[in-house]
C-alpha cells in the first residue's frame, strides 16, 4: 500500500509565509503608531478652529465639535491599533502621574454623568452647548496622545507651529472682517472670524500669540524669522481688535508669566545673546498695538472696555457675578459630585438669585433666556464633576507648572527648548485667565490640552523600565522585541474592541447632529419664508433623529400651534401637546417648558376642556415657582385665573396681575386686565350679595 503525498505547501514554507504575513501586519500597524497620530494632531490644531459650515443652524460651534469628536475618536483608534508599540522611550515618573491624574479626572466625569441631575444633557449635550461628558472624555486621550507622541523638542515645535499658523490663517480672517470683507459670508457682530464670537476669537489667539511668540524667539534661520514674526504680529493685531477684555487680560498675564520664566536671560552676563532679540520684540508687539489703536473707532471702543474692566455693579460684569453666585449655590448643594457636565441650565433654574430672569445687561434689555454656562471654566468644571473630578484637574495644573519649572531648570542651554517651553506654559496661563471670565468652547479647550500634552512629552528622568515583552511569541514577535513592545493577545482584543465602539459611538452621534442640525436649518429656512407645513415635516424629522433635544422640541411646538390658528386646529394642538408633554417628562424642571405646555393646554379645543384648563393653570403655577421673577408666566398664569371666574380665582389673578406691575413690564396690557378682573370681582361680589 503505497503512501500519497499531501498537497500545498511543506512545514517550513507555510512557517515562512506565516511569519511574511506577520511582518507586513508589524510595518502596517508600525506605520500606523508613526505616521498617524501625528498627522490627526496636525489636522486638530489646524482645521478645527478654522472650520466652520453655513448650512447649518449653528455654522461655527457645532462643526468645529463634529470635526473635533471625529478626528479625536480617529486618533485613539489609530493608537489603540498597533499590537507593536515602540520602547525607546519610557515613561518617566512625571507622566506616570500624569497617567493616574487623567484617568482620576476621566472618573470624575463619569460619576458626575452618572449620578447627573439630567442624563440625557450630561451624556449628549444640550443645544447650543457642547460641553458634554462625551466630548469632556474624548478630550482628556488627546492629551496623552499629544505627550506620547511628540516626546523631543523639534516634535513639539513642528506641532507648535501647526498651532500657529492655524491661529493665523483664523487672525487674517479677523483683519479682513475689520476691514469691512467677510470671507465667510454668516452674520456677525463684530470681529468674530471663523470662531463665530468676539470673545472666542480673543480667548483662542492669546493662547496662540505666546506659542508664536517662544518659537519667534527660539528661530535662529532668518527667513522663518521674518515669517514667524509676520504671523505673530497677525495675531497680535486680531486679539486686538476683538475687543474681548477677558482675552486681553489673558495674554497680559500670559507676557508677564514669559518675562518672568525668561528673566535670567535678560541678565547682563546673557544679554548679549538672548536679550536684544527679546527687547526688540517685545518692541514691536508694542509698535503692533500702537497701530491697531490708530483707528479712532477702535482706540475709542478699546477705551471703553479698558474702563469697563473693573465694573462688576452694572453690565456683563454684574451678569456674570450673578452668574457665579448661582453657581456657587448649586455647588452648596451638590459639593462632591456636582450637577453633571452641562447642566448649568438645570442649576440656574433651582439656584438662581432673585430678580435673575430680569436682569439688565444694559439699559432696556432683559434676558429671559437661560444661560448655558457660568462664564468660568472653573465653576464649570466644578458643576460638572464636583469636587471628586476636579481635584484631579486642580492636581494636573500644578504638576504641569512643576514640570515646567523643573524642566527650565534642567535645560537652560538649549534656546529652542527653552522658549518653546515657556511659550506653551504662557499660552495655558492665558487659557486660565480668560476662562475665569468666559465660556470654554471646544476650539479652546482642545488647544489647552494639547498644550498640556506637549509638555508632559518631554522626559524628565530615565529611571523607569521598559515594558516587558511576552515570552512566547511568535518567530515574527522575536524579531521585532528589540524595538517593540507586544501586547498578549486577550488585553489587545479587549482593547481594540473597546476603541472600536467608542469610534462607532461617536461617529454615529456625528452623524446623527449633524443630520438633526441640517433639517433644523431647512426647516428654519423654510419658517422664515411662511411655509409652515415644510417648516414642522423638516423639524419634525429633526426632532425624531435627537427626541431628547429641547431646542428642536420647543421649535415644533411653535410650528404647530401656529399651524393649528391657520386652519388645523385640532390636529396642530395635538401634535403640539404630544411635544410639549414629552419635553416635560424630560426636562421637569425647565419652566420655560411647562410655559409652552400651558399654552397647547389653553389652546385646546376638545371634548376635555375644562381638564385641559386645569392642567395649564397647574402647569403655570408650577413654571412660576421655577421661575418666580419670569413676568411671563405670572402674565399668563393671571389670564387663566380670570378665565374662571370664581372668585378665589379672580383675587389670585389680581394678585398676579399686580406682581407683574411690579416688574414693570408691559404694564399697560397688564393695567388693562386688572381693572378688568377687578370690575369681574366686583360683578361677582353684588351678584352673590343679591
Amino acid at each position: 500500500m503505497s503512501l500519497v503525498k499531501p498537497h500545498g505547501p511543506s512545514g517550513k514554507a507555510r512557517k515562512e509565509s506565516e511569519d511574511a504575513v506577520s511582518g507586513r501586519a508589524e510595518k502596517a500597524t508600525s506605520w500606523i503608531a508613526r505616521s498617524l497620530p501625528p498627522l490627526l494632531l496636525y489636522l486638530l490644531v489646524v482645521l478645527v478652529p478654522l472650520c466652520f459650515c453655513s448650512l447649518l443652524n449653528d455654522p461655527f460651534e457645532l462643526p468645529k465639535t463634529c470635526l473635533t469628536l471625529s478626528l479625536s475618536a480617529v486618533l485613539l483608534l489609530a493608537w489603540l491599533l498597533p499590537r507593536y508599540r515602540e520602547t525607546s522611550a519610557p515613561l518617566d515618573r512625571g507622566q506616570v502621574r500624569f497617567a493616574l491624574l487623567l484617568s482620576l479626572h476621566a472618573a470624575g466625569i463619569l460619576l458626575g454623568t452618572i449620578f447627573s441631575a439630567n442624563r440625557p444633557s450630561s451624556l449628549l449635550g444640550s443645544y447650543g452647548s457642547f460641553q458634554n461628558a462625551l466630548v469632556l472624555l474624548l478630550l482628556i486621550p488627546v492629551g496623552w496622545i499629544t505627550a506620547r507622541t511628540f516626546r523631543d523638542t523639534q516634535g513639539a515645535r513642528r506641532l507648535a507651529h501647526a498651532v500657529l499658523w492655524g491661529g493665523f490663517v483664523a487672525s487674517a480672517v479677523a483683519l479682513c472682517q475689520h476691514f469691512g470683507f467677510d470671507p465667510t459670508g454668516l452674520p456677525r457682530v463684530g470681529v468674530v472670524s471663523t470662531l463665530g464670537n468676539s470673545n472666542h476669537l480673543g480667548a483662542f489667539l492669546c493662547m496662540v500669540f505666546p506659542v508664536g511668540f517662544g518659537l519667534l524667539l527660539g528661530e535662529r534661520r532668518r527667513v522663518r524669522l521674518v515669517l514667524l514674526s509676520a504671523a505673530t504680529s497677525v495675531v497680535l493685531l486680531a486679539v486686538v481688535y476683538s475687543l474681548a477684555r477677558a482675552a486681553w487680560l489673558g495674554l497680559a498675564s500670559a507676557l508677564m508669566v514669559f518675562l518672568l520664566l525668561n528673566a535670567k536671560r535678560l541678565a547682563p552676563a546673557d544679554c548679549r545673546t538672548h536679550g536684544r532679540r527679546f527687547v526688540a520684540s517685545l518692541g514691536v508687539a508694542l509698535l503692533v498695538i500702537a497701530v491697531a489703536l490708530l483707528d479712532p473707532v477702535t482706540r475709542s471702543r478699546a477705551g471703553e472696555q479698558i474702563a469697563r474692566l473693573c465694573e462688576y455693579h452694572a453690565g456683563s460684569g454684574a451678569y456674570r457675578v450673578h452668574l457665579w453666585e448661582t453657581s456657587v449655590a448649586g455647588l452648596k448643594h451638590r459639593p462632591w459630585l456636582g450637577m453633571g457636565p452641562d447642566t448649568f441650565w438645570r442649576t440656574y433654574l433651582l439656584y438662581q438669585a432673585p430678580n435673575a430672569s430680569v436682569w439688565r445687561l444694559t439699559e432696556g434689555q432683559r434676558v429671559n433666556s437661560l444661560p448655558d454656562s457660568p462664564h468660568n471654566i472653573f465653576l464649570e468644571g466644578l458643576l460638572a464633576s464636583g469636587l471628586i473630578g476636579y481635584a484631579s484637574y486642580l492636581a494636573l495644573l500644578a504638576l504641569y507648572f512643576h514640570r515646567v519649572a523643573t524642566m527650565l531648570r534642567a535645560n537652560t542651554d538649549d534656546s529652542e527648548f527653552f522658549y518653546t517651553s515657556t511659550g506653551l506654559a504662557a499660552g495655558l496661563v492665558a487659557y486660565l485667565v480668560d476662562g475665569f471670565f468666559e465660556i470654554d468652547v471646544i476650539a479652546i479647550k482642545l488647544l489647552s490640552w494639547i498644550m498640556v500634552g506637549m509638555i508632559f512629552g518631554y522626559s524628565t528622568d530615565g529611571d523607569s523600565p521598559a515594558p516587558q515583552t511576552p515570552s512566547s511569541v511568535s518567530r515574527a514577535e522575536k524579531q521585532v522585541n528589540a524595538r517593540f513592545a507586544v501586547t498578549p493577545l486577550p488585553f489587545y482584543a479587549l482593547r481594540l474592541a473597546a476603541a472600536v465602539g467608542i469610534v462607532s459611538v461617536t461617529l454615529g452621534f456625528v452623524c446623527l447632529r449633524l443630520k438633526a442640525d441640517y433639517h433644523y436649518a431647512q426647516g428654519e429656512q423654510l419658517l422664515a419664508r411662511d411655509h409652515l407645513e415644510g417648516a414642522r415635516r423638516e423639524v419634525d424629522r429633526a426632532c425624531r433623529l435627537l427626541p431628547w433635544e429641547k431646542e428642536y422640541g420647543k421649535e415644533l411646538v411653535n410650528i404647530n400651534l401656529m399651524l393649528s390658528q391657520d386652519g388645523e386646529p385640532s390636529e396642530g394642538v395635538s401634535r403640539a401637546l404630544s411635544v410639549a408633554r414629552r419635553l416635560v417628562r424630560l426636562y421637569p424642571e425647565d419652566g420655560f417648558l411647562r410655559g409652552d405646555l400651558a399654552r397647547c393646554y389653553l389652546m385646546d379645543r376638545s371634548r376635555h376642556q375644562q381638564r385641559s384648563f386645569d392642567s395649564a393653570i397647574d402647569h403655570l403655577r408650577e413654571a412660576v415657582r421655577l421661575s418666580p421673577e419670569n413676568p411671563v408666566f405670572h402674565f399668563n398664569l393671571a389670564l387663566g385665573l380670570a378665565a374662571k371666574r370664581t372668585r378665589p380665582a379672580l383675587e389670585e389673578s389680581i394678585s398676579e396681575l399686580e406682581r407683574v406691575l411690579k416688574m414693570a413690564v408691559e404694564a399697560d396690557l397688564a393695567r388693562k386686565h386688572l381693572s378688568r378682573a377687578k370690575a369681574e370681582l366686583k360683578a361677582a361680589d353684588s351678584s352673590a350679595a343679591r
